[in-house]
């Protein structure tokens, strides 16, 4: 029979054995320990660098492309026309056999006459039309000794201003200009293929349907662009401003309903 020390030291040996293992399992939890307090950081703190805790996939920012910046400055205003409007809107066409009687325009810094409009100074002149359109054709013929800055524009709006497409000739190219509740976009600009000048006129012919505008320039199709949305049938009011040269018009014709 056993005595009862050879009983007991077999299972201190085991109790010890234990022991040893159990502090050896701890040791290999330790790591775990600290990965779950590094990850924790990134959550709880979003704004922290990735240096202060390791290295880890980060999804690139998206940027979003800034829109484009017109190249004038004006600010489209409500559109003056004046009361007679109504009364010019039911003249017969015939009228426009001569565009350029001045009581057909709403106008500031141009000169009339019979055979043509000029705007003489560098400072900015605006002529409006007393009659709107839905549909426009517009074509006119320009001469002008273009000056760095300078702007001959046709601008089409609805009456109060707040959406309006400007077609802008400017240090020889054309730009089409959109601005809706206060955002201006450059929707298109290209370069002319004749540039302005003052030793012969150039051909500008605009057609806007409602749905799009067409651009023809010295005789040929120059550019097409889709109409604002917002102008399709609506009454639209065009007008012509120009800034920083002397413009003028020595033909033009306007059809349209």
């Amino acid at each position: 029979m056993m005595s009862r020390g050879e009983i007991l030291l077999p299972l201190a040996c085991l109790i010890l054995l234990g022991g040893v293992v159990l502090v050896f399992s701890r040791r290999d939890l330790r790591p775990e320990t600290k990965l779950a307090a590094v990850v924790e950081p990134m959550i709880d703190h979003p704004g922290r660098s990735v240096a202060e805790f390791g290295a880890r996939t980060v999804p690139p920012a998206v940027k979003s492309k800034p829109l484009a910046q017109p190249r004038f400055n004006a600010t489209p205003k409500s559109v003056e026309v004046p009361e007679i409007a109504s009364d010019a809107a039911q003249t017969s066409p015939s009228s426009w056999e001569n565009p350029f009687s001045p009581e057909l325009w709403h106008s500031t810094g141009w000169n009339f006459t019979s055979q043509s409009m000029r705007a003489t100074g560098t400072e900015q002149s605006s002529a409006t039309f007393h009659r709107p359109y839905h549909k426009l054709m517009f074509e006119c013929d320009i001469i002008a000794a273009e000056a760095p800055g300078s702007m001959w524009e046709l601008r089409l709006s609805t009456r109060n201003a707040q959406v309006v497409m400007s077609l802008i000739l400017s240090d020889g190219q054309l730009s089409v200009v959109t601005i809706e509740n206060g955002l201006a976009q450059v929707a298109v600009e290209k370069r002319l293929t004749a540039p302005l000048t003052s030793k012969a006129a150039r051909q500008l012919r605009v057609v806007a349907t409602g749905n799009r505008i067409v651009v023809s320039w010295d005789g040929k199709r120059f550019l097409a662009t889709e109409q604002l949305a917002a102008q399709s049938g609506r009454e639209i009011v065009w007008s012509i401003h120009t800034s920083g040269a002397a413009y003028e018009i020595p033909r033009l014709r306007v059809e349209g309903d």
